[in-house]
């Protein structure tokens, strides 16, 4: 009976302070900073996860990287779309390890042979070593001279993904941004004014977009990669990407060829 008092003080300050941590929780939500990869208040709608599904600064397990691989073969393509974003989660340091893997599964479906073909793509150019910008943000998106200049009263129309950035992973041609979420001074109805707000980002933040896609509304979470030094603002990205592409393709055909018909690969290791 003595020790009550102090028992109640106790709780009394437990209470408190649970009520003090939710109400500064709640106001550290109201002015958190958009570029922190953990939002406090996410949107009610749903929100695309980007693979893969191993945990930061681990590598996926062979395991993993078949069960992907499968996932390329399969009739839905909702778990085409989940193994192809899982491998594209890969660094190029991966690529003999998955050209392992892929060879015992050989041969491969052909459309298996071509998701894979174009998860290597992009593996393969996002692990570059070029010269970059650190503190100028890229997403890997591209407009032609004429969307350039319009007016998108609905939003910006995804039409053209650079090979080996951000975008070309998370978003697909054909999907409309019409928000971003965590940054809504971004004008997403204008692509002049878009890529200036992107330009002026570091690398490392994270961006909320929330698009139309299919009839289906998402808020698809992309992270900013440097913006490669070698493409000056007024640059074609098209012209500057044609000769790293070249090199992928050549990448591809020693190491990667045959998938379809032949359990045989080239002796070239990367």
């Amino acid at each position: 009976m003595k020790n009550w008092p102090i028992q109640f003080r106790a709780i009394l300050c437990l209470l408190l302070a649970g009520a003090m941590t939710s109400r500064s929780t709640a106001q550290d939500s109201k002015f958190a900073l958009p570029t922190l990869p953990d939002q406090p208040n996410q949107p009610s709608i749903a929100v695309q996860q980007s693979a893969p599904a191993t945990q930061p600064g681990t590598r996926a397990t062979d395991a993993q990287i078949n069960e992907w691989l499968n996932q390329l073969a399969d009739v839905d393509p909702d778990i085409r779309e989940s193994g192809v974003q899982s491998l594209m989660g890969l660094t190029r340091d991966d690529l003999p390890r998955l050209r392992a893997l892929a060879k015992a599964q050989a041969p491969l479906m052909p459309g298996q042979s071509a998701a894979l073909q174009d998860v290597v793509k992009q593996v393969y150019l996002s692990g570059g070593s070029e010269p970059v910008l650190k503190n100028r943000g890229f997403l890997g998106l591209q407009w032609g001279p004429v969307a350039s200049q319009q007016f998108h009263a609905g939003g910006l129309p995804v039409i053209e993904r650079l090979e080996g950035f951000p975008a070309y992973r998370l978003l697909r041609e054909g999907d409309l941004i019409t928000e971003v979420v965590n940054r809504p001074e971004i004008d997403v109805h204008d692509v002049q004014a878009f890529c200036e707000s992107v330009r002026t980002l570091n690398a490392g933040n994270i961006l909320l977009l929330r698009i139309q896609r299919g009839g289906q509304s998402l808020v698809v979470p992309v992270a900013l990669v440097p913006r490669p030094a070698a493409l000056p603002d007024d640059a074609n990205p098209t012209e500057w990407q044609a000769d790293r592409l070249a090199d992928e393709s050549d990448y591809w055909s020693k190491n990667f060829v045959n998938l379809e018909t032949s359990s045989t690969f080239p002796s070239t290791q990367p």
